[in-house]
């Protein structure tokens, strides 16, 4: 089969800056997951792209979701799930049939395909880009309970593939 050079870029938002300032203490995980590290996010294969280029986009929760999908299509060879943009009202769909993952989007008619196990590798692989940031961004991180669960995240594939 053929590979689809699928894969996530992400950048962070210059206007949000100031949302990295938050101090470690008193962070909570809503905070981590809805209000720091915003941006955009372009998701691509070789021949199309869904451009989420709105420098709003909460992207832990992003990732964290995508892992949250994944698994969930994963246990089943038709699945659809979805990512709720709550602020827009917007919608991500991911479509699973056998071993293809088809990308679709409720504001455009932008779509990718991709399969399974590319999708399983990009999306772990942006998983731990997002996490490493923030483990840099907010030294200590990694010992608040709350934020335990996201570390679990990255042993949950194959490490050896990202």
């Amino acid at each position: 089969m053929n590979k689809t050079n699928f894969c996530i870029k992400h950048s962070y938002s210059k206007s949000y800056a100031s949302n990295f300032e938050v101090n470690l203490e008193n962070i909570t995980e809503s905070i981590l997951r809805y209000d720091v590290f915003l941006g955009s996010v372009t998701i691509m294969n070789s021949s199309s792209a869904i451009k989420l280029d709105w420098d709003w986009i909460p992207l832990f929760d992003f990732a964290a979701s995508l892992v949250n999908i994944f698994e969930s299509i994963s246990q089943k060879e038709a699945a659809i799930e979805k990512f709720d943009f709550t602020e827009a009202e917007i919608f991500l769909f991911f479509e699973r049939e056998k071993n293809e993952i088809r990308i679709f989007t409720s504001f455009s008619d932008s779509h990718l395909i991709t399969t399974i196990n590319e999708f399983e590798i990009e999306v772990f692989k942006f998983y731990k880009i997002i996490l490493t940031d923030l483990l840099s961004t907010y030294s200590g991180l990694e010992k608040r309970d709350f934020f335990k669960k996201y570390l679990e995240y990255i042993h949950r594939t194959k490490p050896t593939q990202y």
